[in-house]
């Protein structure tokens, strides 16, 4: 999910009798496409959500402060992107959060997860903009060549 999708959340967004997120737009905020999708959760972010307390109506809320004790505010997309940060340094990774979706759906697509499928997960509409971001890494490239080569030198021993 892109970062402002994950800012306007919401508990109603969180399906987790199907086990999906429903990502829709919401007065005053729409999706980068205009569009309504549903993304499955993984066990692991369905796990990390259902720990997560539901005192507003936000998934992420921003931290109570003195001037806000209830806590029931948005958090802003500058306090993900600073949290993401933080975590990063933690894990000594790299990156950043586009980073993350380049990754992963170049992942996905490299093991068989179909094209149309990944696209609706990522909310993208047309071919060429999920093309963007299929970049097969190198090591993964490599391996590849070296089974065709022994897989085409195998049948000239034929």
């Amino acid at each position: 999910m892109r970062i402002g999708e994950v800012q306007w959340l919401t508990w109603d967004n969180a399906d987790f009798v199907q086990g999906v997120i429903h990502v829709r737009p919401k007065p005053g905020w729409t999706t980068k496409t205009g569009n309504i999708r549903a993304v499955p959760m993984t066990p692991i972010i369905r796990t990390l959500l259902e720990k997560l307390p539901r005192k507003t109506r936000w998934v992420f809320t921003a931290p109570v402060l003195a001037k806000y004790p209830a806590g029931d505010r948005q958090i802003s997309e500058r306090r993900l992107l600073k949290s993401l940060k933080r975590t990063l340094k933690k894990l000594d990774l790299p990156g950043h959060l586009h980073t993350f979706c380049h990754s992963y759906i170049s992942r996905a697509i490299f093991h068989g997860v179909a094209e149309a499928v990944v696209r609706s997960w990522g909310g993208h509409i047309d071919e060429e903009t999920i093309r963007l971001y299929t970049h097969i890494a190198s090591p993964q490239s490599r391996q590849a060549m070296q089974s065709l080569h022994e897989k085409f030198r195998g049948d000239d021993a034929a």
